[in-house]
């Protein structure tokens, strides 16, 4: 599934398991901050362990990893 999300846009994921991979053109006016929120059964963040992000890029239990982004040529890829 192909999806294109304006700036401060967020989905949700149809499956449990998978891989998401985001990206975009390099730019001097974009950078792109990437957050995943882990929920519960009742659709509420797991507490702060619950919420993925640059400075904590593992969950506590190994569900979800951020990946370093990479340079392809003159896009940014994002893998999670």
């Amino acid at each position: 599934m192909n999806q294109y999300l304006q700036m401060g846009a967020n989905t949700t994921l149809s499956s449990a398991k998978g891989s998401i991979v985001i990206s975009h053109a390099i730019s001097s006016l974009i950078d792109i901050s990437l957050t995943a929120f882990l929920l519960t059964d009742s659709d509420k963040v797991q507490g702060d362990h619950g919420i993925i992000f640059y400075n904590q890029p593992t969950s506590s239990s190994g569900v979800a990893t951020l990946m370093p982004s990479e340079l392809v040529g003159n896009t940014k890829v994002h893998k999670n």
